[in-house]
């Protein structure tokens, strides 16, 4: 029996598209800062599966889909707790950075920390390989996302996304940005330092 091949992927698109088709379930999913700071606890993570509209939905789960699918693929072991982690770190800066939002949704975040994570890392994979043409793609793909931030905190609104129905928060970018570095300096390191301690049999 085969195993499906990005099945965190998979289970998050399927929900988002649930929470698209049926609206009743946002408003349980939202990430409601009070209602989370009361003890519904589930909200600081679920709250990025819902969305405002249909273009935000369209363009948030499309580009989520491709990265995370890739990122799956490729990181395995290390990606579920690292998505997982990059959550509550956006949630919780929003709730510190923005005490003024009442609530947030959306995958954007995420999709910042992955496509982040996955640039850093091509860079840094290919600087060690002595490609410099290749880490010099990657460097202009980081620059044109950190581009795209500095687009969204001078003009405050999206690149992509064009909709009256929410306010962009930068924000959760920065903050996916900053997670997705983290992953991917940090994976590499973590990784090493296993290979080391592991017991050499005789």
């Amino acid at each position: 029996m085969k195993t499906i091949p990005v099945p965190v992927t998979i289970t998050i698109v399927l929900i988002s598209i649930l929470a698209a088709v049926f609206p009743s379930l946002t408003s349980l999913l939202e990430l409601d800062f009070q209602r989370a700071a009361q003890g519904e606890i589930w909200r600081w993570i679920s709250g990025h599966v819902v969305h405002f509209d249909w273009s935000h939905f369209f363009w948030d789960v499309s580009m989520f889909a491709t990265l995370s699918a890739i990122c799956e693929s490729k990181y395995r072991r290390a990606y579920a707790p690292i998505l997982v982690g990059s959550i509550l770190v956006i949630s919780l800066s929003l709730a510190i950075v923005c005490p003024e939002i009442r609530c947030y949704r959306g995958l954007s975040g995420i999709d910042t920390m992955l496509f982040g994570w996955w640039v850093i890392d091509w860079i840094r994979t290919n600087l060690h390989a002595k490609d410099l043409p290749a880490a010099g793609l990657g460097g202009m793909m980081l620059l044109g996302l950190v581009g795209k931030l500095g687009y969204e905190a001078v003009f405050h609104q999206t690149l992509f996304v064009q909709s009256a129905a929410f306010v962009p928060l930068v924000e959760a970018h920065i903050a996916g940005l900053i997670c997705g570095a983290t992953a991917a300096l940090g994976v590499p390191i973590v990784q090493n330092w296993t290979r080391v301690r592991q017991p050499i049999s005789v």
